[in-house]
């Protein structure tokens, strides 16, 4: 099987993600260039899991994957500057940024046309009334 052709990858607590280069500052975490590489293979991706990985950043690839329908990022170490570049999902239908160390909701939240669930639960400095003004159809998930 060609690898552009996987739909779904599951990169749940992940050894694959883990920095092996000792000039990285990151060694032994979640290394976003390792995930880039893997994430550039993969233009036709609708399902990615990458929860429980640390991940502090994301990989500006990762917002270039125009078919993709759920993105699950849950329980890491993102921030809110880690999501610039989200409306570059236009396909994204879940997206799941569960327990992470969010203090406002992306403002690009409001451009992505076919949204319908959003998990906010378990960023305990989330800022509720930073969310944008989304249609009523969206579910938002949030303590």
């Amino acid at each position: 099987m060609h690898m552009g052709a996987v739909r779904e990858l599951i990169l749940q607590r992940s050894e694959d993600l883990l920095c092996r280069n000792l000039m990285c500052e990151r060694v032994g975490e979640a290394c976003v260039c390792r995930f880039s590489m893997v994430l550039e293979k993969l233009p036709q991706l609708k399902a990615l899991n990458v929860s429980h990985n640390h991940l502090h950043a994301l990989p500006p690839s990762l917002f270039n994957l125009p078919q993709l329908e759920e993105l699950n990022l849950g329980h890491n170490n993102l921030s809110d500057t880690a999501l610039v570049g989200l409306e570059g999902l236009q396909s994204l239908r879940h997206l799941d940024l569960s327990h992470n160390q969010l203090t406002s909701a992306p403002s690009t939240l409001a451009l992505l046309p076919y949204i319908q669930v959003i998990d906010l639960r378990g960023n305990p400095k989330l800022n509720l009334r930073s969310l944008p003004s989304l249609p009523a159809h969206v579910s938002l998930l949030h303590e």
